[in-house]
């Protein structure tokens, strides 16, 4: 019974855990490189948000750890801006670099990845919008769920005293 309510309890909180990797929002080539960009937590909400991006060598597919990248998103409705750099320090995972951000509301967010060594003119080298989605957080459904497998085993344990 303790490792089952351990069991639901840690599956909770692994859903708001925030790590490298995550799902897959842009990938395209870009001079010669091609790069892949992660968000997590999924689906994105309000709050600490991990961009990660991993840089390929189109031919080969080798990793490509030299660039310097900044992240910046910008939220489409109040403009409001959040910045970053991506670096593997931030990163768990040595293939990626990683930018951790807050994002503060919900709402549709331009994310535009720019490599810092290169010409300030040259522009962003990815650009794509994403959805970040309101918070629902209930309080009694999640009491709900949490508490139902109890439920079910003491009603198991109920009908095998009864039984006796």
């Amino acid at each position: 019974m303790v490792l089952l309510v351990v069991g639901l309890m840690t599956s909770a909180m692994a859903s708001r855990a925030i790590a490298d990797g995550g799902k897959v929002q842009w990938s395209g080539i870009v001079d010669g490189r091609r790069y892949t960009v992660f968000t997590s937590p999924t689906p994105l909400q309000p709050g600490m948000v991990d961009i990660s991006v991993l840089i390929q060598n189109e031919s080969d597919g080798r990793v490509m750890r030299d660039a310097t990248l900044s992240v910046r998103c910008q939220d489409r409705q109040s403009e409001r801006v959040v910045e970053g750099r991506a670096s593997q320090a931030n990163s768990t995972n040595r293939l990626l670099q990683s930018a951790k951000l807050d994002l503060p509301v919900a709402g549709q967010w331009e994310i535009e990845i720019c490599d810092l060594g290169a010409k300030p003119s040259s522009g962003p080298l990815v650009s794509f919008v994403v959805m970040v989605a309101d918070q629902r957080f209930s309080i009694p459904w999640t009491a709900a769920l949490v508490t139902a497998p109890l439920w079910f085993i003491a009603i198991y344990l109920l009908r095998e005293r009864i039984r006796r």
